[in-house]
């Protein structure tokens, strides 16, 4: 009898053993299972779709955003007191722009490309009353333009290829430009408010030079030249334009 129950004693023990053995395989499988999940989990999204994201930083300020908006897509860049410093966007007819900002968020310096593909680069003073901007146009001319209260001064290539520059009062009426055309001639003219160009200077390529001085109607009314042997030559013309004196006279007529 005490043998019997021995052995039964025996056999429970050694099939708990077994339980718990088994009990505690599962509880170690699930545990890694678990793991391995989690591990899964914190793997990074091959994509994200969204409209928008914010970003802040240590203390919760939101330091740049990027998303959709009414006029295309954009990209923000804050300052630690939230001032927007940087701006690109997109515009819906796929025209890019940079703009920087300074801190009281006004306009310091925007890269464009128009809808025509033609750049622009724009650089401005705190005070909005000074500029300057680098463009190039579709017909092949590239301009700098210099501006400020009292005027502005332009320096470019037009589209002949020719190298310009001009200077301008602020109400764009007194000019003096200066140019070399195509085939190799400077030229200079003067005009003052109002009127066309009053006195202009030019040497041609075969040497030849000359001074012409106009009304304020643009007509021609004295003329000073010297061709390329070195003969001057000088006349006066009337309000139409026609000769009225000249020297050297023209040889008398057989």
């Amino acid at each position: 009898m005490d043998s019997q129950l021995t052995d039964r004693l025996g056999r429970l023990e050694a099939r708990h053993r077994t339980l718990v053995r088994a009990y505690v395989a599962s509880l170690l499988v699930a545990c890694l299972g678990m793991l391995l999940a989690f591990r899964q989990q914190e793997k990074a999204p091959e994509s994200i779709t969204a409209n928008s994201f914010r970003v802040v930083d240590k203390d919760g300020k939101l330091r740049g955003t990027f998303g959709m908006t009414e006029k295309g897509i954009g990209l923000k860049l804050s300052d630690i007191e939230g001032n927007e410093r940087a701006g690109l966007t997109i515009s819906r007819d796929g025209s890019p722009t940079l703009r920087l900002f300074g801190k009281d968020r006004r306009n310091m310096a925007v890269v464009n490309v128009g809808e025509d593909g033609m750049p622009t680069v724009s650089l401005f003073s705190k005070d909005k009353e000074c500029f300057s901007s680098l463009f190039a146009s579709s017909d092949g001319q590239s301009t700098l333009v210099m501006r400020s209260q009292a005027g502005s001064v332009n320096l470019g290539i037009k589209d002949d290829g020719s190298p310009a520059l001009a200077l301008t009062s602020k109400d764009e009426k007194s000019v003096a430009a200066l140019w070399v055309t195509k085939e190799g001639s400077p030229t200079l003219f003067l005009r003052i408010k109002g009127g066309k160009p009053a006195v202009s200077f030019k040497i041609d390529p075969n040497g030849s030079s000359g001074v012409g001085l106009s009304d304020s109607q643009g007509v021609l009314r004295a003329a000073l030249g010297l061709d390329e042997d070195g003969t001057p030559h000088f006349g006066l013309l009337n309000k139409d334009g026609k000769p009225i004196w000249k020297a050297p006279e023209d040889p008398p007529q057989k």
